[in-house]
């Protein structure tokens, strides 16, 4: 089941929940999951239970990224890419980043940047 929710939906800390207090989650992304107001969140339920979490804030930041099932993962990020700008993720995930049509950039220990439609629309506008 795919489900897109924000902090105010009635049932977002039912799924939510889990995924913000779990060190697994935490030590597998190498990042915090809030719940800020400015988020809009794509999820992927399996049995209940969330097995791919994506977040992106109104100016087109991917902000968090947790992806147990690849093809949930894929399917998110690729309906994200036309209006994700670069992000900071991470790096984890940078060959599903690559498959989905991201750029994959600058990349550290934990995390990259990516580039996704957004961030090249962005770009073209100011220098036309």
């Amino acid at each position: 089941m795919r489900l897109r929710m924000n902090n105010r939906d009635r049932d977002f800390y039912t799924y939510m929940g889990p995924i913000f207090g779990s060190r697994d989650v935490e030590a597998e992304t190498n990042d915090r999951f809030y719940d800020d107001d400015n988020k809009e969140w794509y999820l992927n339920i399996t049995h209940g239970c969330v097995d791919a979490a994506i977040s992106i804030n109104d100016e087109g930041v991917i902000r968090n990224v947790y992806i147990g099932n690849a093809n949930a993962g894929y399917e998110i990020l690729a309906e994200l890419l036309p209006e994700a700008a670069m992000s900071v993720v991470p790096r984890r995930y940078a060959d599903l980043y690559e498959k989905c049509g991201y750029r994959v950039r600058d990349r550290s220990v934990n995390f990259v940047k990516i580039y996704g439609g957004a961030a090249y629309e962005s770009k073209r506008e100011r220098s036309a």
